[in-house]
């Protein structure tokens, strides 16, 4: 996403639209921005509205950060659990409703590894000795 126009240069557009020697579509083609951009700093002038760019929209976060600490502590009490069992105590403790994937970033972003006990899968030096039992 790119930066807003400053106001300095919205100021400036508008300034020259109040000189008349120009069209809509020359001042815009001048400051080089759209058409679209032009006409809403006009707009704003005339109703008496701030110039200053708006704050850019968004969902606010589902997880709060007591909801991340809770998480990081399931984690921490029982590494084995799925992401689904983290999401099902999380409800059941603060009645939060997150997806899953929702679980996952929280869990990504404290940096916490996935992997679970050795004893869950073979080795590939098993598996590979296997494979060489069956050729032989």
């Amino acid at each position: 996403m790119t930066a807003p126009y400053s106001v300095d240069l919205r100021e400036r557009v508008v300034e020259l639209k109040l000189t008349g020697q120009y069209t809509n579509q020359e001042i815009a083609d001048i400051f080089m921005i759209g058409i679209t951009s032009f006409k809403e700093y006009v707009r704003k002038f005339k109703n008496g509205e701030s110039l200053v760019p708006e704050k850019p929209g968004g969902r606010n976060p589902s997880l709060t950060e007591v909801d991340k600490k809770l998480i990081a502590s399931y984690v921490k009490n029982n590494p084995d659990a799925t992401l689904q069992d983290y999401r099902d105590q999380l409800e059941s403790d603060t009645g939060t409703d997150v997806t899953i994937q929702s679980i996952h970033g929280v869990i990504k972003s404290l940096k916490i590894s996935f992997k679970k006990k050795a004893s869950m899968h073979k080795s590939k030096n098993e598996q590979t000795s296997k494979k060489i039992e069956k050729i032989s």
